[in-house]
């Protein structure tokens, strides 16, 4: 399948469940909070990356599922379980790192390579659509953590972190001057509003020039409007997987009808612009994040 093609069947399934988040009256999050465990796959025991994070998140919170593992048809049939009749599968998307020869030749007479991304697309299952699998799925282990002493040490602890002046009554990143503008905690009905916020401002910081370089920070005054563009999905991505990470509730994203119809007209519109910017999110958690 062609990569644009895969692109376009992964958005339209995200589409699908914002579309039926809206009709439920549901409240949005990009990514559900877990408790100790993050979705991945049940084999493998690897976890999902950008854009697969959001559609199994997406997916086990509009069926209240209560475990993001998941498998293939033919995973769960080597394990001797089976898939649930009537169960429908999400498209998950797996890429893998190739080279190929252009066509030249180095110094050293050695051909010069070009590396390129090869897309493949998955269909998963969540176990809870899985029969006879009780045997493999690992005892949820919850881990005591402190998420507001580990979202300080976060933001403490990141590389070239920007200023962050405490003025105002606004959330904003300045790309010009480098510098984040947050309210007070105090300002906040919670103080986990006030990190969730803080977050979304770093993701949008780790577009300048003296980090990771995005031309659509860089080509900006000011982030803090209301905004449907790649970068703003961006900074919404990288600050709820933050969030998911620490166990924090990502209470400032909005419920609004208008701001799930506006996420959905966008994705209406550019079938590439989810992938792309969950990929640029993962790229700017991980620099949050030192991974």
């Amino acid at each position: 399948m062609q990569r644009d093609k895969i692109f376009e069947k992964v958005t339209n399934s995200v589409i699908a469940l914002l579309e039926k988040c809206e009709k439920e009256g549901r409240t949005l999050s990009w990514c559900k909070t877990w408790k100790s465990e993050f979705p991945q796959n049940l084999v493998s025991q690897k976890n999902y990356r950008g854009v697969n994070i959001i559609t199994a998140s997406l997916t086990c919170l509009m069926n209240d599922w209560e475990r993001p593992l998941f498998l293939t048809f033919n995973q769960v049939r080597k394990l001797k379980g089976k898939v649930k009749k009537g169960s429908h599968s999400i498209p998950i998307i797996f890429t893998e790192l190739k080279k190929k020869e252009i066509g030249e030749f180095d110094e050293h007479n050695d051909p010069v390579t070009k590396n390129y991304l090869v897309y493949k697309l998955f269909s998963v299952f969540n176990v809870s659509q899985t029969e006879g699998l009780e045997e493999h799925i690992p005892e949820l282990v919850v881990k005591e953590h402190q998420p507001i002493q580990e979202a300080e040490r976060i933001v403490k602890n990141m590389q070239n972190c920007p200023e962050i002046k405490i003025k105002g009554q606004r959330c904003f990143y300045n790309p010009v001057k480098d510098f984040v503008g947050m309210p007070k905690k105090e300002l906040f009905t919670e103080v986990e509003e006030f990190y969730s916020a803080l977050f979304h401002e770093l993701v949008h910081s780790t577009g300048h020039k003296s980090r990771l370089n995005r031309p659509e920070v860089m080509n900006q005054t000011m982030f803090g409007d209301e905004d449907y563009s790649q970068e703003e999905l961006t900074a919404e991505l990288g600050a709820s997987y933050i969030c998911a990470v620490l166990g924090i509730e990502q209470k400032t994203i909005e419920n609004s009808t208008a701001y799930i119809q506006g996420w959905l007209s966008a994705l209406r519109n550019d079938k590439n612009l989810l992938i792309k910017s969950a990929s640029l999110s993962q790229k700017a958690v991980n620099y949050i994040l030192g991974d």
